[in-house]
């Protein structure tokens, strides 16, 4: 693929209407991903029913890119990223649910 070709469809390739973000951004900054973001984890609540062994994992996702909500730590191996805490089956490693930390705690 082209470099071109590839900014073309990085262009036009949206997830979410204009008309349903809301009014102030700061409240949720996934906005632009949020219906995939649910929608994964709603089909991945929906193959599988959770046991008795359940983890909840931190992780980090390398990113060195401009984002509001990137987390810096400078004692860890990937000092610069995205954080997400992971709810898993601890036996089946299976991911059963992912939120990304976007500046407001909540529980899983």
């Amino acid at each position: 693929m082209s470099r071109c070709r590839f900014l073309q469809i990085k262009r036009y390739l949206h997830f979410n209407n204009k008309e349903d973000l809301p009014a102030n951004r700061n409240e949720d900054r996934l906005y632009k991903i949020r219906p995939v973001h649910d929608l994964l984890t709603e089909r991945w609540r929906s193959l599988y029913h959770l046991g008795e062994h359940v983890t909840i994992d931190e992780g980090m996702v390398k990113w060195r890119g401009r984002l509001s909500f990137r987390v810096h730590n400078k004692n860890k191996p990937i000092k610069y990223g995205i954080k997400s805490y992971i709810q898993a089956d601890s036996q089946s490693k299976y991911c059963w649910n992912i939120d990304v930390y976007h500046g407001v705690s909540k529980s899983l």
